[in-house]
């Protein structure tokens, strides 16, 4: 898609990673962008024609700056997050905002649910999702009744992703990661008992058998006729901290099996808008298993635009009326790299004897777009760079 006069686009307001910004703002849509934090490298980027610094995002009272915003500006813009705590309040406010905004979500209850990993429990076994057996957990007790009926390994994670990002989860726990994987009842009950003093809510879930990189993430654009407007597939090759960590090299893949899955899923739950499903197939069987499910894109969703699938786009010319095309799919074989998580996961995979030095590195042939895009974009990088000098 081509850029145009921005000056007669309807503006999008942005709370989330460079990667989204950059999703619209490289293709001639106004790009406001909103941040809790002033040291948030977004704020810094050349596409930002405006910014603001909004309330913690799971408050009421952010969602009253978003309306005090929304007065100031004085025409409707589309609102775009890849912050789960941003999609949650937002849904749950949708009313109170869409005089200034355009969004399209699902139903209220849905994003309840598939955002609290509890409740997603419930909804999976209602629809007959194909999740691992899973049990939500926020006592002690309930662990106890919980691990008569789990098999080993077996991971534990947060009902939602944010409870786990306390100041003191490090030195409580341990290192982050979006989950641990715990190979005993033993060793479960030790680490449930210190995630008790960050936030008794969890999820513990059997654990599917494979390498990380029998990881699925399928992004789509849903419309409001409830059609896939576009779609595109990346397989996570690379995880930091590996094992239960985030995605940090990423490629784009052709999966028939998996998108059949993911489209099914979008039926059965009535999902619309930007949505994130993900899967790991199951080494033994081969089953892609159902992970989770977000409202969203991924937050490396710069990646389909890289490969030729310009979900934000797809998404923004839904909400503003304008027709599309998605175009003849989007190319396989493209990588994305966030460098800084990529080289400290190839320290973990080298220490396991899972990699080497001249594999790592030849890994980065081919197509590759990067987490921050510093020729395009230089100034959130050095916010970056500097933020995490100060933090060390």
């Amino acid at each position: 898609m081509n850029k145009t006069n921005n000056k007669t686009k309807t503006p999008a307001l942005i709370l989330g990673e460079i990667g989204l910004i950059h999703n619209l703002g490289e293709v001639g849509i106004p790009i406001y962008v909103g941040a809790e934090f002033d040291t948030n490298p977004s704020l810094y980027s050349r596409f930002a024609q405006k910014t603001r610094i909004f309330s913690s995002y799971e408050s009421e009272k952010f969602i009253d700056e978003l309306c005090e915003f929304g007065e100031e500006i004085g025409e409707k813009m589309v609102l775009l997050s890849d912050d789960d705590r941003v999609i949650l309040n937002i849904s749950e406010n949708r009313k109170k905002l869409e005089p200034y905004y355009l969004l399209l979500f699902p139903d209220i209850e849905i994003v309840d649910q598939i955002l609290d990993k509890r409740k997603f429990c419930d909804l999976a076994e209602k629809h007959n999702l194909p999740v691992p057996k899973t049990f939500h957990v926020s006592s002690l007790n309930e662990m106890d009744r919980a691990s008569e009926n789990l098999s080993y390994p077996c991971i534990i994670k947060p009902a939602y992703r944010h409870l786990w990002y306390h100041p003191d989860f490090s030195k409580v726990v341990g290192e982050y990661k979006k989950a641990y994987k715990c190979v005993d009842l033993s060793e479960l009950h030790d680490l449930y008992k210190k995630i008790l003093q960050i936030d008794p809510r969890v999820v513990v879930q059997e654990y599917v058998e494979g390498d990380d990189d029998l990881h699925f993430s399928v992004n789509m654009a849903v419309n409001s006729d409830d059609q896939i407007a576009g779609y595109f597939i990346a397989r996570k090759l690379r995880v930091y901290p590996i094992t239960a960590g985030m995605g940090c090299y990423i490629v784009t893949v052709k999966d028939d099996e998996i998108y059949k899955t993911a489209a099914q899923i979008v039926t059965s739950l009535k999902l619309r808008g930007l949505v994130n499903i993900q899967f790991k197939r199951d080494v033994r069987t081969g089953e892609p298993k159902l992970i989770e499910i977000h409202a969203r894109n991924s937050v490396w969703s710069y990646l389909g635009k890289a490969a030729g699938m310009n979900l934000s786009m797809i998404h923004y010319n839904e909400l503003v009326g304008l027709t599309q095309n998605s175009g003849n799919g989007y190319k396989a074989g493209v990588k994305y790299v966030n460098f800084q998580r990529d080289l400290r996961a190839f320290y973990q995979y080298h220490r396991a004897g899972e990699m080497n030095f001249v594999q790592w590195i030849s890994s980065y042939f081919g197509r590759v777009v990067f987490s921050t895009r510093f020729l395009k974009d230089p100034k959130p990088f050095f916010k970056f760079f500097h933020r995490n000098l100060r933090n060390n």
